[in-house]
């Protein structure tokens, strides 16, 4: 009988070990699995503020154009093929795949430089733009986001970093 209850003492004492490391692993695999879904959704949010700054320039870029366009002395010719460039400029946009390609980042990046220093000819160009304050706004905020985007996109990269150091 003695054998026996001491059997069953043994075997209870290896099953709560076994439980133990059990709920110690799924508690680690928990903690885990907490962190790497909070670091995803960090990527989101970098991801979402990155692309938010993006589509401000892209329209502020789109309203310089059309305020250019009511202002006497602007080029309609210009302003028509930077919208043609604006249009490409949409369409080479990276997205979460395609930015690990730099040569697309880097083409995207050219497009805009391109942009930018087309709009800044035009203002140049026709000294009654300057005058509007609706135009030195607008120039100041593309300006602006475009100076952001190396900063967002170090984030994004940070983040996305973490998230592999995880899974591997």
């Amino acid at each position: 009988m003695k054998i026996k209850v001491y059997i069953f003492l043994i075997f209870s004492a290896l099953i709560a070990c076994s439980s133990e490391k059990q709920n110690k692993s799924a508690t680690s695999g928990n903690v885990i699995s907490e962190q790497y879904n909070r670091i995803l959704s960090g990527t989101d949010t970098a991801w979402n503020e990155m692309m938010a700054s993006e589509d401000r320039k892209i329209e502020n870029i789109r309203l310089m154009v059309k305020e250019l366009g009511l202002i006497e002395g602007s080029s309609a010719k210009h302003l028509e093929e930077i919208k043609g460039h604006l249009e490409d400029l949409k369409k080479s946009r990276y997205d979460r795949l395609s930015m690990a390609k730099s040569n697309l980042i880097d083409r995207y990046d050219s497009l805009t430089n391109a942009l930018i220093g087309e709009l800044r000819s035009e203002i140049n160009t026709n000294k009654e733009a300057v005058k509007y304050q609706v135009i030195n706004q607008l120039m100041q905020e593309i300006q602006a986001a475009d100076d952001s985007v190396l900063f967002l996109r170090k984030a994004y990269d940070r983040k996305i970093d973490v998230c592999k150091y995880l899974v591997q």
